[in-house]
């Protein structure tokens, strides 16, 4: 049974006090701007009139939405600093691409293309994993949940499952993972060894997450901060350079992979390190992750020869560059 609490609350389940209290809109919301963004605006992986078929949607959703939602509520349920989604967004990319979309052993074709046999070990493409395994953490995760935050403010503190809801996410969350690898949900190109492999590594991470989110106190604001101009262009520039500087050295085999990982993330601990050093807030954090996804999702229209992308990208764009700029005036009441 259901009992309607407001627009933008249900109440689940029978009895008074073992009801749920549950956020519809932001949930439905980053449950569909996370596969939006990560699949359709930014990495062009799925064309739009995919967007036409519910399994398409379904899938999506299921492997993109719920982990995020996952995420959040780790990050408010557990009180965590903001940095600790970065990080939980890392563990996210290797379930992603370690299980359901195999990248990271894969033997030929794309997306790893040129990145197989750069740093391979024990065949795990580590180069790739470096560049990809970032990636998600900026456009699956750490964009849409504050893109959520940004729309939804009055919401953006509190939990948004509760208790119950939270474990239900995050059995459902391990169940599809281990329903794609142990189920035969996609062709398994690799045994189970990677399966432990990337559950133990992923494990490791989410408790550090968890320790460094619960180390420092979330979003001071002390210290100076950078400027809305500074944060747009090294948003735009800095993620993607790892791209830039890597795809010539996967094609070349120079530098010797080893010193490519070490600078790549070098790069993203250095980033981290800022972050912490200088107290971003959310809305720092977004600016410049969204300027990051828009630049990427401009690189990729350029690469590509399908006009439809183009105009996704284009679209993208003109509603990303909507939210910088009215980001402008909360950004001013936390410098």
């Amino acid at each position: 049974p259901e009992k309607n609490i407001g627009s933008n609350h249900i109440l689940i389940l029978g009895e008074e006090n073992f009801f749920m209290n549950i956020s519809i809109k932001p949930i439905l919301f980053l449950l569909i701007s996370s596969p939006l963004i990560a699949e359709v605006f930014v990495s062009h992986n799925n064309p739009v009139i995919n967007l036409l078929q519910p399994a398409t949607w379904f899938w999506m959703i299921l492997t993109y939405g719920v982990p995020a939602v996952l995420i959040r509520e780790i990050w408010k349920q557990m009180n965590l600093n903001i940095l600790s989604v970065l990080i939980l967004g890392i563990a996210y990319g290797i379930l992603n691409e370690g299980i359901i979309a195999q990248t990271l052993t894969q033997t030929s074709g794309e997306p790893a293309g040129p990145f197989i046999g750069y740093g391979t070990l024990y065949g795990i493409h580590l180069m790739w994993a470096t560049f990809i395994l970032t990636w998600h953490a900026i456009n699956s995760v750490l964009v849409p949940i504050l893109l959520t935050h940004f729309l939804f403010p009055s919401q953006a503190e509190e939990s948004w499952l509760g208790k119950k809801g939270f474990v239900a996410v995050a059995i459902l969350t391990a169940l599809q993972y281990l329903l794609y690898f142990a189920g035969g949900l996609v062709p398994a190109i690799h045994s189970i060894q990677y399966f432990y492999i990337y559950l133990a590594v992923t494990v490791v991470i989410v408790i550090l997450a968890i320790r460094i989110g619960h180390r420092f106190a979330p979003d001071l604001k002390q210290s100076k901060s950078p400027t809305y101009s500074h944060l747009i262009l090294a948003g735009a520039v800095l993620p993607n350079l790892l791209y830039f500087l890597a795809y010539p050295a996967t094609l070349s085999r120079f530098p010797p992979a080893l010193i490519s990982i070490i600078f790549g993330w070098s790069m993203f601990i250095f980033f981290f390190q800022y972050i912490h050093s200088h107290h971003w807030s959310s809305i720092h954090l977004l600016i410049f992750s969204l300027s990051s996804s828009m630049g990427f999702s401009l690189m990729s229209a350029a690469l590509s020869k399908d006009i439809s992308l183009v105009i996704t990208s284009i679209m993208f764009l003109i509603v990303g560059s909507w939210i910088l700029k009215k980001s402008t005036s909360r950004l001013a009441a936390v410098q």
